[in-house]
């Protein structure tokens, strides 16, 4: 994947391969990852907890 790319995924549950991809993608790039779980779904971390961890990530944006 290039830097600068746009991403968007699908099923990205708590958002670890989100993250690799906005690595990759770079300052330049976009990633949107969506899960249709709710989120109080999922252990040891759920997707709710995952998600509030990435948005205070310094490159996050904030949810929509």
């Amino acid at each position: 994947m290039p830097e600068g790319a746009r991403v968007l995924e699908f099923g990205c549950g708590q958002g670890d391969m989100t993250a690799v991809l906005a690595d990759r993608a770079g300052p330049n790039g976009t990633v949107v990852g969506t899960d249709v779980a709710p989120r109080d779904y999922g252990a040891p971390v759920t997707e709710g907890q995952s998600a509030r961890h990435r948005w205070a990530a310094p490159s996050a944006a904030t949810p929509a």
